[in-house]
């Protein structure tokens, strides 16, 4: 008889979620930003307000859906969020203000360099929901699938950017160059809880200080 923790660990390699579930989370990504691509030729920019809430929503129901998948097999949240480390929220915070200068001046670099070779759309901030879903959920399934973490953070990264070509190519490459970052700093620390702070601060700092909203 196998022991609980053969059983565990033979879970993981399997992933946090069966298979079906992280394809139907694909699909449906796919289809939200294919849906925003069009809108976005067709229709008018939509107020802030009916904007946010929307993106609000469905950032919350894509959180509902990672949680039932993962507690299918069983798995609480935690295993998404930290993977069995301790909560030290000061530290956690710190760290994520340290990430988040990390992560602007590689971005700010980027940018320079998809300006020089004119690479130029607009684009928007993305949400916070957003390290649960890709440096949690996909960068753990991706990784337990093909048993090498650093395809899972390239994978992860990829699917991050592809769903937001309506932004442009140009945020295309960037998000991609974020979820890379992002998912090196998940990997080493096991622990999302900072990037959290990063992403967080980044959409406040990035969206509304210093862009202004994109929708009025």
């Amino acid at each position: 008889m196998a022991s609980p923790g053969a059983d565990s660990a033979g879970r993981m390699h399997a992933g946090v979620a069966q298979i079906w579930h992280t394809c139907v989370l694909i699909v449906l990504f796919a289809a939200v930003d294919i849906a925003e691509m069009a809108g976005s030729r067709t229709a008018s920019p939509p107020r802030a307000v009916a904007f946010y809430l929307g993106a609000i929503a469905f950032e919350w129901l894509v959180f509902a859906y990672v949680l039932w998948g993962i507690k299918l097999r069983r798995y609480p949240l935690a295993t998404l969020i930290s993977r069995g480390r301790a909560a030290r929220y000061g530290r956690d915070a710190v760290v994520g203000v340290v990430i988040w200068f990390l992560w602007y001046v590689v971005e700010s670099l980027a940018a320079v360099v998809l300006s020089a070779v004119g690479v130029t759309d607009a684009g928007a901030s993305s949400g916070f929901s957003e390290e649960i879903v890709s440096r949690g959920y996909f960068l753990q399934q991706f990784s337990a699938w093909t048993g090498r973490t650093t395809t899972g953070i390239a994978l992860q990264a990829i699917l991050f950017g592809v769903g937001h070509a309506y932004l442009g190519m140009r945020q295309v490459v960037l998000i991609v160059i974020s979820g890379v970052l992002l998912g090196i700093f998940a990997a080493q620390l096991r622990n999302i809880r900072p990037l959290m702070v990063t992403h967080a601060w980044a959409d406040v700092f990035g969206g509304l200080i210093v862009h202004g909203l994109p929708y009025k």
